[in-house]
């Protein structure tokens, strides 16, 4: 691996467990082979996560859960084998009971695969797409894809399918993954959170009245301070009315990202400051119309969030910067709420 984006992703993939992980992989395979299919289920599934290449590509996903869990390599390496092997067996359509010399082997149909494939596609590939990856996987998965495949009717695969291993490192060299998706895999929960704040119903009910009390407050101060006009005044009475709904939505988005992402909440709230000392009293200057300000400040407003990225772009962006405008409206003073309390 040799570049930023590789090493990024390489990691944070196999940072992801359980369905979260197979929903990446899935997302991952969509958007590169056209045919993917996805298939729904936990228990009716047959066997298979997707298919692929006129549905003779068979994918089997297992996340492996580390976290807050004492395993060793071998302990890992142990979980991942009875997963496969479980999967193995269900596509092979095979049960096996007792060891060594007293194993048996007995068909166990699978009349969702079945019906999944229908009659005429054979599986020319098994492949295998896992968190946690070490070489010595493949040998042993092998070893026990082949002692299965002799004894299996192969109603489902073709006597000539293989059997593959992808690890994180391989799901990167063989799909289509940008810095895009960079970016939505390393701020996956900030990403979340910004959906949740975006798309609530009626986010004015979510929040406490001290909440909104201070958006009242807000717009006082910038009446009293800032509006020594008649234009100015229904400026700020159209904005008020247009933006507080964006305001409750970037109140929620901060608390939220206060709960669960406090590193980035600090960043926020920095590059926020920083920007604030940048352009004070921007909208409600004097040498530019109200609206080409608040464009200008939504310019700086990106900047701040991009950093907050890491220079990444992304298009949820946007959305957080239309909150967090209205959450700035009238770009008071850093200290406005003092200065309030002193008018007051």
């Amino acid at each position: 691996m040799n570049n930023r984006i590789e090493v990024d992703y390489v990691h944070h993939l196999s940072l992801l467990e359980g369905n979260e992980f197979q929903a990446e992989i899935e997302k991952l395979l969509n958007n590169t082979f056209w045919d993917f299919q996805t298939i729904i289920g936990d228990s009716g599934d047959g066997g298979t996560d997707g298919l692929y290449d006129g549905n003779t590509i068979l994918c089997c996903c297992y996340g492996l859960k580390t976290v807050g869990k004492k395993l060793s390599d071998a302990d890992k390496k142990q979980k991942v084998i009875i997963k496969f092997t479980n999967d193995i067996k269900r596509v092979l359509e095979m049960r096996t009971s007792g060891r060594g010399k007293n194993k048996k082997y007995e068909h166990s149909e699978n009349n969702i695969l079945g019906d999944i494939l229908g009659e005429r596609i054979k599986i020319k590939q098994l492949t295998l797409i896992v968190n946690y990856y070490d070489n010595s996987l493949i040998g042993r998965l092998n070893d026990i894809f082949d002692e299965l495949k002799q004894k299996s009717q192969l109603n489902f695969i073709s006597p000539k399918c293989t059997l593959v291993i992808h690890g994180p490192e391989k799901i990167y060299s063989l799909c289509n993954i940008t810095e895009n998706d960079l970016v939505r895999l390393k701020y996956k929960k900030i990403l979340s959170i910004l959906e949740m704040a975006v798309s609530a119903d009626r986010p004015v009910d979510l929040l406490e009245q001290s909440d909104l009390k201070e958006y009242e407050e807000k717009i006082k101060y910038l009446e009293e301070n800032f509006c020594d006009t008649e234009e100015k005044r229904q400026t700020l009475v159209d904005y008020k009315n247009d933006n507080l709904e964006a305001w409750c939505r970037y109140i929620i988005f901060m608390q939220k990202l206060k709960k669960e992402a406090p590193r980035i909440f600090e960043k926020a709230i920095i590059q926020g400051n920083n920007v604030l000392k940048e352009m004070k009293n921007l909208i409600f200057g004097k040498t530019l119309d109200p609206y080409e300000k608040i464009e200008k400040f939504e310019e700086k407003l990106k900047d701040k969030w991009v950093k907050i990225f890491d220079n990444n772009e992304n298009d949820k962006i946007q959305d957080i910067i239309n909150m967090d405008c209205a959450n700035l409206i009238g770009t008071c003073p850093l200290d406005w709420r003092d200065n309030r309390k002193k008018s007051a």
